[in-house]
């Protein structure tokens, strides 16, 4: 979890891109970027989308790297080839809620199984940084994230 909240940046581009144009619509000004990386870390392929297409799209390009992964992975094991398997990584990175809703799902979850529960240093960070976040967001923070910054933020003190 920890790594979660320390790297939430993959190309380390700014999150909006006001001269970029979305590659779904053309609008002008894109907010979020589906990129894919080889081992070493350099871009394999980056697509940039508007805030109205970025769900979908997203969505889309997770879905398709995922399966690329799982037919790869089968790939090598199959093949019977003696050493590791390494695939291209991926970074989803927006100036919208979209991914930090995804997150706290994925903490509420976690919270609610029989394993251990994320820590409340773990939890405190994750706030601390979906505040600083919100800095870069356009759209009005979801009830839910403030909740869960209210209820886990570093008390003063």
């Amino acid at each position: 979890m920890s790594r979660i909240v320390n790297n939430m940046y993959g190309t380390n581009l700014p999150r909006r891109e006001p001269d970029q144009r979305c590659e779904s619509c053309n609008a002008q000004g894109t907010v979020g970027r589906a990129a894919r990386f080889e081992n070493d870390g350099q871009i394999l392929e980056m697509h940039r989308f508007c805030s109205a297409c970025w769900p979908e799209q997203s969505a889309r390009y997770r879905a398709r790297w995922a399966e690329e992964d799982r037919l790869a992975s089968d790939a090598f094991f199959r093949s019977g080839v003696q050493g590791g398997h390494a695939s291209p990584s991926c970074a989803f990175e927006a100036a919208t809620w979209h991914g930090v809703l995804e997150l706290l799902h994925d903490v509420q979850r976690a919270m609610g199984k029989p394993t251990p529960p994320p820590t409340p240093e773990t939890l405190a960070r994750l706030a601390q940084a979906w505040q600083e976040l919100a800095k870069e967001i356009e759209d009005p923070m979801p009830v839910e994230i403030e909740w869960f910054i209210g209820a886990h933020r570093p008390r003063a003190g």
